[in-house]
Formats: structure tokens, sequence, C-alpha cells
């Protein structure tokens, strides 16, 4: 299974940021390794932070960024569609799907999913859900949830 870890939290002042009012802001993060075959996907599901920025990247096994310049292999707040439920989902798979929030491997089928964001000191996420499934079921599998929270 994926499991999703806290990492170390950095201040960001060692950047040379500047946050005002005396406070640090925090960059706080979650990492969790994945494996999957060409054939398969993951669904990953979570909710929608509310900090000044967050991202959403696939690593290969040495936690280096893949072919990001032919590939979309990360996502920041900025660049997802939310579902009406609140909460935002990917589909990572080898290669791009036709799923709005997909993620690419670049073939890895190894790797590491980091979840990232800038925001106060308490800013807590919940663990993302993830789901792995054959590719075509991991798109619909993410549609019809986005689809169906709506409608509660």
């Amino acid at each position: 299974g994926v499991n999703f870890k806290n990492f170390s939290a950095l201040t960001l002042a060692s950047l040379g940021s500047s946050p005002g009012d005396g406070e640090l802001e925090i960059l706080e993060g979650l990492a969790a390794a994945f494996e999957i075959e060409e054939d398969e996907a993951l669904v990953v599901e979570v909710d929608r932070l509310d900090v000044r920025y967050w991202n959403f990247a696939i690593e290969n096994p040495w936690h280096e960024s893949v072919d990001y310049a032919q590939r979309k292999t990360s996502r920041t707040h900025d660049d997802v569609a939310v579902d009406p439920d609140g909460k935002v989902r990917f589909v990572i798979a080898h290669a791009r799907t036709d799923y709005p929030n997909y993620l690419e491997t670049a073939g890895h089928r190894r790797g590491f999913m980091t979840f990232r964001w800038v925001g106060e000191r308490d800013t807590k996420a919940p663990l993302p859900r993830v789901t792995k499934l054959p590719v075509a079921q991991a798109i619909e599998r993410a549609r019809l949830a986005g689809k169906a929270s709506s409608k509660k």
C-alpha cells in the first residue's frame, strides 16, 4: 500500500523570506513512495488547503524531479480543478491521461509523491487517500467521486 508520512518542517526565513508581522511561514509536507505498473494508475484525493501556496509533485526513486520540461509531473494550487466537495483528485500514471488533474511518472515504476505547502505553523493537512487501479478504472473512479460528492 501507499502510506503518506509527515516530513520535516522548514522555516522560510532561511530562504530570505520576510512574511511580515514577525510570524514565520512554514514549508510543510507529506511524502509517499509509489509503485505502479504500466497499465496501472493511482487516484490521489486530497482536501484543498487554504494556504498561500501548495504543490503536488512526482519524483523518481532518487527524489529527483522527472522530465518536467516534456511532461506534467507537478501541479500547484493554481493549476488544478477542484471538485464541488472541495477535494482535489489526481490521476497518476506512466503517461498523460485525459483526466484534468493528471500527473505523469515519466515511465518510472517506482518513485515518490510529495505534497508541500506554505502556511501558518498550525496548518495541518489530512492524509491523502490513495487507490491503485487499472488506468481506465482510475480515471473513471476519480470522475465519479467528484460528481457523486457534489450531489450530497
